[in-house]
């Protein structure tokens, strides 16, 4: 009996080790996830952009074509569009997005 109980313990504390290794992988791909999401997030999401401009530009003008402007115009826009308009910071780097690569 005394042997089970032993092999039981020893048996723990061999596996305590790889069990440590398999959770801090999932730790690590879980960080890296994060990073992804925030550094796209960052950049702006094309598609989200693409309906977040039909939706809210459209809703007060006629649409614009992308090509209208070029980037540094398009920048402009979007910043004295997001106080008028009321644009979260990530609504205006995912429309940003959407018409920088649009144009």
């Amino acid at each position: 009996m005394r042997y089970i109980a032993s092999i039981k313990v020893l048996s723990v504390l061999l596996f305590l080790p790889l069990m440590a290794y398999g959770a801090s992988d999932k730790g690590d791909e879980v960080a890296a996830n994060k990073e992804d999401v925030k550094e796209k997030s960052k950049k702006g999401n094309f598609a989200q952009g693409a309906k977040l401009w039909s939706r809210n530009c459209a809703s007060c003008h006629n649409m614009r074509d992308p090509k209208d402007f070029n980037d540094r115009g398009w920048e402009m826009v979007i910043m004295h569009m997001r106080v008028r308009a009321g644009l979260t910071g990530q609504d205006a780097r995912d429309i940003s997005a959407f018409l920088k690569r649009s144009n």
